[in-house]
């Protein structure tokens, strides 16, 4: 091409192309019958840029929003349908992309387009959910909002509570219904530390948005002293969770919102709880005294109606750098705990003369210096078929050792 052709670029009887064409052109000083475009192609045309309304699409062309609109919905019916493997573009920058960037997200956007994230981004899953093992939760990993339902099915594995924890517990939002059956290695549902709504927009049969049936070890749903949970639409189904006590599943009626909405039948009074030791007295500590490597702990006395029903108490204690200690936090029901559990003997009773005289406690042993610990004591009782005996345990205490073995501090 002649020296002053711009980019070098030119026909074939040596005319200079225009300024946007790369690699040569049929016309000279068009910007319509270039080979290929240096910038972008906008209805046939090499432009520098976009004009307004359009978006660079592929780094190459322009589109219009109804363009990128389109392959937007085009994806989301996809995936409604048969969980299809696409793309729901969107805008940002000027561009139609296939995904917003790290950090943004357009979850409240009805323009497709991506807004900076106010903390954790939000992340939307899509359909029905069937969790069956550890492998199962993992696809949910980072869900902040399931659209659809979720179904709980776990038999078994292992260190089960810490992982459905970090799969399930960024999870904030299921817009369906979730359902919780014979789940064996369940304990407790606070994996789920983050949700918050359920919206029973699509229920079970039944009308239930919240449906528990036959999980054998499950003794507790939330700590309700610390998590909030609301349920828009639908009832709440439980029975044959033989070691969750109605006192549970109560305080689950009254924050949710459902109390008003159940019928009879919906909650079994005879298959729930049935085989707990629900705890109804709060044991109180009486005493503390921390060192640097050991915590004393002594509790009030506490005897069931017959007293050969205690077998004894159990200290509960673990390292606790914040005071957000749930009692089942990293408990399964297939042996993995987070807390370490100490057995105590019950104090010597030989008749009810005896009864209340005797604190019974223990020697935590051994500890870090200046390490903050909580501290829980439950009771261990006999189980019967004929009669439910009711235990009790204390509160969570957050203790702190000494910093030196030279002091040796009285708590109360």
């Amino acid at each position: 091409c002649p020296v002053q052709c711009k980019h070098q670029a030119c026909t074939k009887d040596d005319q200079c192309c225009h300024e946007q064409c790369l690699g040569g052109c049929l016309q000279p000083g068009s910007a319509s019958h270039c080979v290929a475009c240096r910038g972008l192609q906008y209805k046939g045309t090499c432009v520098e840029k976009c004009p307004r309304n359009f978006f660079t699409y592929k780094g190459w062309r322009c589109v219009s929003f109804s363009f990128c609109y389109d392959l937007h919905n085009k994806c989301k019916r996809e995936k409604e349908r048969r969980n299809a493997e696409c793309h729901e573009y969107v805008i940002h920058k000027g561009a139609c992309i296939p995904e917003c960037p790290s950090g943004y997200t357009t979850v409240n956007s009805f323009t497709l387009n991506c807004t900076p994230c106010a903390g954790l981004c939000p992340k939307v899953c899509m359909g029905l959910k069937m969790v069956d093992s550890v492998t199962a939760a993992q696809d949910l990993r980072g869900c902040t909002v399931l659209n659809g339902s979720l179904v709980i099915n776990l038999r078994g594995g292992n260190n089960i509570a810490a992982e459905l924890e970090a799969s399930l517990g960024q999870l904030e939002e299921i817009t369906g219904y979730l359902t919780v059956r014979r789940s064996y290695a369940l304990v407790s549902l606070s994996f789920f530390r983050k949700l918050r709504l359920i919206r029973g927009e699509e229920q079970e049969i039944g009308n239930y948005s919240f449906y528990a049936l036959d999980n054998q070890n499950l003794r507790q749903l939330w700590d309700w002293s610390k998590h909030n949970l609301t349920i828009l639409q639908g009832r709440m189904f439980f029975h044959y969770n033989s070691k969750l006590c109605m006192s549970e599943i109560h305080k689950m009626e009254e924050v949710t919102g459902t109390k008003q909405r159940q019928v009879k039948n919906d909650i079994a009074s005879k298959t729930n709880g049935d085989q707990a030791s629900c705890e109804t007295h709060v044991l109180k500590f009486t005493q503390v005294r921390t060192m640097s490597d050991k915590i004393m702990v002594k509790w009030e006395a506490f005897w069931p109606q017959d007293y050969r029903d205690l077998l004894g108490f159990m200290v509960l204690y673990k390292e606790a750098p914040y005071q957000n200690v749930t009692e089942f936090d990293g408990q399964d029901a297939c042996g993995s705990n987070s807390w370490v559990i100490a057995d105590v003997e019950p104090p010597h009773r030989s008749a009810d003369v005896d009864k209340g005289k005797i604190e019974p406690g223990y020697l935590i042993l051994p500890l870090k210096p200046w390490t903050q610990y909580a501290v829980m004591v439950k009771t261990q009782l006999s189980a019967s078929d004929e009669n439910q005996v009711h235990g009790a345990k204390s509160e969570i205490i957050y203790i702190r050792t000494n910093a030196t073995s030279k002091t040796d501090s009285i708590l109360f």
